[in-house]
């Protein structure tokens, strides 16, 4: 029973990873200019933080970033090695709180952590900080449950990808305040985009196969 449960978790891992590595072959938002693209990768990571569990939803997102990287495909080119951490960090710390209920603070708590980085060391707009404060403040819906739990935790998923990223920008890049102004209304669309294209499939997945959990 042991090993045919393993054996349905392998499955998942390498099924997960590989619709990953193939919806990161579909752009659907570039990057500073062209430079690295935003794929809709960025809709299956919810999935697989919903699907597996903390540790298998790591592994998952860590082998389908690194097929992502090898081909040099979504940010990939940006970001280098770290670009293995943006979608695997998201996929762990959002099944935390689709897995636990008291797990619902590790997201939370990183997109707060992420916030107030880029408050304290970027030059960039504020409006950039619009949807961590969405976050913030859904909280409640997060930690009671109900119908509106799986679409906000699939927004905590999405933006725990958003925060590496932006970490990796003021670090690694960068970006500088102008910048940060212009592609706040992109992030915007790639976020919105993720969170209800994720919770549609997850809803469908629901449906279909009630048992799936």
């Amino acid at each position: 029973m042991k090993r045919a449960l393993e054996t349905k978790v392998l499955s998942k891992i390498a099924g997960l990873s590989t619709i990953y590595a193939v919806a990161s072959l579909i752009p659907i938002s570039a990057f500073l200019g062209g430079a690295g693209f935003i794929t809709l990768g960025i809709v299956i990571v919810p999935v697989i933080a919903y699907l597996l569990r903390p540790k298998a939803a790591f592994v998952s997102g860590l082998v389908g970033s690194l097929v992502v990287y090898v081909l040099q495909i979504g940010v990939g080119p940006v970001y280098g090695l770290v670009s293995l951490l943006i979608p695997t960090l998201a996929a762990m710390f959002g099944s935390t709180g689709f897995h636990s209920k008291t797990g619902v603070m590790l997201p939370w708590g990183y997109v707060l952590f992420g916030g107030l980085f880029y408050f304290y060391t970027s030059a960039g707009t504020l409006l950039w900080l619009l949807p961590y404060l969405l976050v913030l403040v859904s909280l409640p819906l997060a930690l009671l449950g109900g119908r509106w739990q799986v679409l906000v935790l699939c927004l905590y998923t999405t933006m725990c990808e958003l925060v590496t990223m932006t970490l990796a920008s003021i670090t690694i890049l960068h970006l500088p305040g102008a910048l940060w102004a212009l592609i706040t209304p992109l992030m915007f669309y790639e976020r919105g985009f993720a969170t209800v294209g994720s919770f549609l499939v997850i809803t469908g997945l629901r449906k279909a196969m009630p048992k799936i959990e």
